[in-house]
């Protein structure tokens, strides 16, 4: 496979490029930073440019051979291993990461790793903070890396939250994926016994995208009071109370919107052991609680919550703004 995206990129290099056209690439096209932006170029597009959105995980001839004909290629999950020297490429990446990326997944990255992450021309972050992340976790330089914000963020600001009137709170749970479908579902069949009998809040369970399949059907009869997200899990987000996650960048959303933040992690020794964190003490983050099993009602029911010292974190990740983020994008295509 990676020398089939060697041999693309070489090809692509001979092949004439639409000056016009721009494809968005993206898994899960109808979700994310990639969906988000093709969709407000359906309404602001005042150069009269080609979009295309292309899903990842479902290419075809007929796609490939759009990709290779682009001047411009935006990406939601980093670099583009078939992009040619003659196409820019633009990264929106999805989030904040928490856990390892990039080169940190492994202990000495080879020149190829580091040429891979060299695809990106111009990557999109929210902050100076979140230019030393990306430097760290990819390799970027200052250069390559853009304040342009994300089409997620202007998508959380024109949403108005939507009060569940039959419960006094709505706690959206969304957990990071696992390699290994066995630990999702005991972290999840756990976290489901034991809020079971709290019928006084709403309870939204959000799988990972890559285990709405392996899994999903496990979790299909559930009490009234415990959903299935059936939509991403950014939707959800403006209309609940408390977010329960582990290691999910969804924890910056709730930040951006000063929702409450607690981590459910019982695996946490063990996936830090294989994975790794950014921060070598991500956990005492201001407003991540870590509970238990046997604290979760007590907790989520609680009044009390460091509201000042999120502020302050909410600052460092999000100090920089300028606008609409998608007409941001919009300006770095050539």
């Amino acid at each position: 496979m990676n020398l089939l995206k060697k041999i693309l990129s070489q090809v692509s290099i001979l092949i004439p490029k639409n000056t016009r056209s721009v494809v968005i690439l993206t898994p899960w096209c109808s979700e994310g930073n990639g969906y988000l932006f093709y969709e407000f170029t359906k309404k602001y597009n005042p150069r009269k440019l080609e979009f295309s959105l292309i899903d990842t995980d479902a290419l075809s001839v007929k796609t490939l051979r759009t990709i290779l004909r682009a001047k411009t290629l935006i990406s939601s999950h980093g670099p583009l291993s078939i992009k040619s020297r003659n196409q820019k490429l633009i990264s929106l990446f999805h989030g904040i990461p928490i856990k390892n990326i990039g080169l940190l997944w492994k202990d000495t990255p080879s020149s190829q790793d580091r040429n891979w992450y060299k695809t990106i021309d111009t990557h999109c972050v929210t902050s100076p903070l979140c230019k030393i992340i990306f430097w760290y976790c990819w390799g970027l330089s200052e250069k390559n890396m853009s304040l342009s914000w994300e089409p997620i963020l202007d998508y959380l600001d024109t949403i108005k939250s939507k009060k569940q009137d039959n419960y006094l709170q709505t706690i959206l749970y969304a957990p990071t994926h696992r390699d290994d479908p066995s630990i999702s579902e005991k972290n999840i069949s756990d976290f489901i016994r034991s809020v079971e009998n709290d019928t006084k809040n709403l309870y939204i369970i959000s799988l990972h995208p890559k285990e709405k399949q392996s899994i999903g059907v496990i979790f299909s009869h559930l009490p009234k009071h415990i959903e299935l997200a059936s939509k991403n899990s950014i939707e959800y987000l403006p209309h609940v109370d408390i977010l329960i996650t582990d290691i999910s960048s969804i924890y910056y959303y709730a930040l951006y919107l000063r929702k409450k933040v607690f981590t459910y992690f019982p695996d946490r020794e063990e996936y830090l052991e294989e994975v790794g964190s950014i921060f070598p003490y991500w956990e005492i983050f201001p407003g991540i609680i870590d509970i238990t099993t046997s604290e979760i009602t007590t907790l989520l029911n609680s009044e009390t919550y460091p509201h000042e010292s999120l502020d302050i974190l909410r600052k460092l990740f999000f100090s920089w703004v300028n606008g609409s983020s998608n007409k941001n994008i919009y300006t770095l295509i050539p």
